[in-house]
């Protein structure tokens, strides 16, 4: 996949993302501005996906992931503490979740710069463009 087509689908992902925190996130209010948390699983797992764009097929993987986290099998929140192997260990058996998904929820939702995707089209894109080099040892 080149980097304009990359850009795209991490648009079109930031933008469900987005639309999902929204719609299925609990909603704070400070002062004059809202904030919306990350939908729990029991919010998710009778949700209907396919509203905010999510296809069929990925509605079934989140929903699965729904249901292994629900039912105990699958602790979310060990992932903040565990090294990145193990990461990508616990999450790649599940269907629908590949490495540039775990790079980006670990990144954006957990803050963990270990997960950069350096050998990501679209960053290294922006890396150049930026003049930003020798990113060859990373990744």
């Amino acid at each position: 996949m080149d980097a304009k087509k990359q850009q795209i689908s991490y648009n079109l992902a930031v933008n469900i993302q987005n639309k999902l925190i929204k719609r299925y996130g609990i909603k704070k209010r400070d002062g004059d501005k809202i904030y919306y948390s990350f939908p729990k699983p029991k919010m998710l797992i009778n949700a209907d996906l396919k509203s905010i764009g999510v296809s069929r097929r990925k509605e079934e993987y989140i929903k699965e992931i729904c249901k292994e986290v629900l039912s105990g099998n699958l602790d979310l929140n060990i992932l903040e503490n565990i090294s990145r192997e193990e990461v990508f260990e616990i999450l790649l058996p599940f269907k629908g979740i590949g490495k540039w998904t775990i790079e980006h929820i670990m990144l954006r939702g957990y803050g963990r710069y270990e997960f950069i995707p350096y050998q990501d089209l679209f960053f290294k894109r922006l890396c150049k463009e930026n003049n930003i080099k020798d990113l060859d040892n990373y990744g």
